[in-house]
């Protein structure tokens, strides 16, 4: 190919961007046409890192290996370019008062914006259905998605509290755009920061956004331990709503996991904070999760009791939270369940 065209037009051309990088590697030190090359990447890449400035070897890193376009394209300026490079020009200066550094202002800002919008009840609506507030957001963070790592990194420095929060704020955006990997690292990180800064609540927090990520992914026992370190944590700081939701989700992957011992184990002791936290439909499908594994466990009469408290909990038991048909679903495989085993045999 390089015979009929030129470098520069093979640079420009070749997709994807790694094809011609990958190439110039592998040219041999005595070839004569190495300088050449080398010299046309150079002058690509010193020129978009001009434009960029600081960050942009740690950006490119990241976009390489799954962008699919040409060199020029992959080195084209971005909307979110701006942001990275501030983030990691303030980042090279740790250590200032709160308030003192320009970046604890920004962080502010991105701060607000996530949270005026993507806390909105439109959440998860199409687009088109929601507000102009979450319509914004979701316009920054499209083109400043990829960044999110970065804004976790200096947060956890100058504003641990948004860096722990962030995996909860953006957690709805990433499942509406099926970026669910996204929110691992996000996760790890608010992990990490909470523990360092003592804040077992967002130590909590993190690990079952950790949990429920993994187990999204279908990387179930992977998330096992997150969950189980969420539940405990959620019992120790006296939290019923974190303890009811984090034993019904890790509840139901032990069970699909047929670890029904365990399942059995944790969803018995999830009810009583889904009634502390006064959350019948969570207990509803508690029950009828606790129903499952103890009926795989072949403890018929106790499946049934559990199987019989569902239908009790779910039956015309809406809380207006707008999953209508999830507790419907949920209500006829209790009652299903039931007539199955309390069936008569000689009918």
């Amino acid at each position: 190919m390089r015979g009929a065209l030129d470098d520069r037009t093979v640079l420009d051309t070749a997709r994807p961007a790694a094809v011609p990088l990958l190439y110039g590697r592998g040219l041999l030190p005595g070839d004569r046409s190495r300088d050449a090359w080398n010299s046309a990447c150079a002058e690509l890449f010193t020129d978009a890192a001009r434009r960029f400035g600081p960050g942009f070897w740690h950006c490119l890193a990241h976009r390489l290996p799954t962008f699919e376009g040409t060199l020029p394209e992959l080195l084209a300026p971005r909307p979110g370019d701006a942001l990275a490079s501030r983030l990691h020009r303030l980042a090279e200066n740790p250590g200032e008062p709160a308030g003192t550094s320009p970046v604890h202002a920004f962080l502010e800002r991105y701060e607000e914006r996530i949270r005026a919008a993507l806390l909105h009840p439109d959440v998860g609506l199409p687009d088109g259905h929601g507000s102009p507030e979450r319509e914004a957001a979701l316009r920054l963070l499209d083109a400043e998605g990829e960044n999110l790592p970065l804004v976790a990194r200096v947060a956890s420095t100058v504003r641990p509290g948004l860096a722990i929060a962030l995996p909860r704020l953006v957690a709805p955006y990433l499942r509406e755009r099926g970026r669910i990997a996204e929110l691992v690292p996000l996760a790890e990180s608010a992990r990490r920061t909470a523990a360092r800064v003592a804040d077992r609540r967002g130590e909590a927090d993190a690990e079952a956004a950790l949990g429920r990520a993994l187990f999204l992914l279908g990387r179930y026992e992977e998330g096992v331990p997150a969950g189980e370190r969420a539940l405990a944590l959620f019992h120790d700081i006296g939290d019923p709503h974190g303890a009811a939701r984090t034993s019904r989700d890790l509840g139901r992957v032990l069970l699909f996991l047929h670890r029904f011992p365990e399942a059995a184990t944790v969803l018995e002791r999830s009810r009583p904070p889904c009634r502390e936290a006064g959350l019948p439909l969570l207990e509803g499908n508690v029950c009828l999760f606790l129903g499952h594994a103890l009926r795989h466990l072949g403890r018929t009469a106790e499946a049934a009791t559990a199987y019989r408290d569902a239908v009790a909990l779910l039956d015309g038991n809406g809380d207006g939270s707008g999953d209508e048909s999830g507790r419907e679903r949920a209500l006829d495989a209790a009652k299903r369940e039931l007539d199955r085993l309390t069936a008569d045999p000689t009918r």
